[in-house]
């Protein structure tokens, strides 16, 4: 709990500090879990193809270097 924060409001504030994760992104969660799954469940995974221009393709990238898993994320 910010004290500054919480102060101003009033009242209880719970925050989420997207700002706080490698990527600045709360989407880094979801390209962790799923290349996570993707890697226990398959010794020689397939190459994950993703088209985005936002997060999810950092997520993915940053996920895909973490557990070794090679990746294409397409920007259209």
């Amino acid at each position: 709990m910010w004290a500054l924060v919480l102060a101003r409001a009033g009242v209880e504030v719970c925050l989420k500090h997207d700002n706080q994760l490698p990527t600045a992104a709360v989407k880094l969660r979801s390209g962790i879990v799923l290349l996570h799954r993707l890697a226990s469940r398959c010794p020689k995974p397939p190459i994950p193809v993703s088209a985005t221009r936002g997060n999810h393709g950092q997520s993915l990238a940053f996920a895909g270097s973490r557990f070794g898993i090679p990746l294409t994320v397409v920007v259209p």
